[in-house]
């Protein structure tokens, strides 16, 4: 399926994408869930399983979604350490 957006679409939609750090597709799902009544998937790793990539591609997905969680969780820890001397 291929569609032609207004430019003050396509601007809200590239607005939103990096305001939430979502990719297009999932903005765009999601909107079309919301407007159509349908219930939207509770993650991303859902949304792009119902988007029916290869089975490849979705676990690379779960794989780097947990290196992100695990990436996050340090973000406390490196902003305590901001400012501080370290020696090695």
């Amino acid at each position: 399926m291929t569609i032609e957006l207004p430019p003050d679409v396509v601007a809200a939609i590239d607005q939103q994408t990096h305001q939430s750090g979502k990719t297009q597709t999932q903005v765009i799902l999601e909107a079309l869930q919301t407007a159509l009544g349908l219930d939207q998937p509770t993650s991303a790793m859902e949304a792009t399983t119902a988007l029916s990539l290869p089975p490849e591609f979705i676990e690379e997905l779960k794989r780097l979604s947990a290196r992100v969680k695990e990436l996050e969780n340090l973000i406390p820890k490196v902003e305590a350490l901001e400012g501080k001397s370290i020696a090695f």
